[in-house]
């Protein structure tokens, strides 16, 4: 594992719990949120509220570079 994905990795980890369950379910494990929602008992909007406030925590922790490459590496994976 690379230094930066590493970094990454740990900033995910310091999200709340729930927020880190939406984070990995979409980014990591590339559910919908949908299916995330239905996992862990909570509405849609609730997964895209967790997400966002998520995403903005890690964009103010990284830098920008390793934010834009979580981006291009979470982001774009099919």
């Amino acid at each position: 594992m690379t230094p930066s994905l590493s970094k990454v990795l740990d900033e995910i980890a310091l999200l709340p719990e729930r927020s880190r369950d939406v984070v990995n379910g979409v980014f990591v494990e590339g559910l919908k949120y949908r299916e995330v929602a239905e996992r862990y008992g909570i509405s849609v909007s609730t997964v895209k509220t967790l997400l966002g406030l998520s995403v903005k925590k890690l964009r103010e922790r990284l830098n920008e570079e390793l934010f834009a490459g979580f981006l291009l590496f979470f982001c774009t994976r099919k």
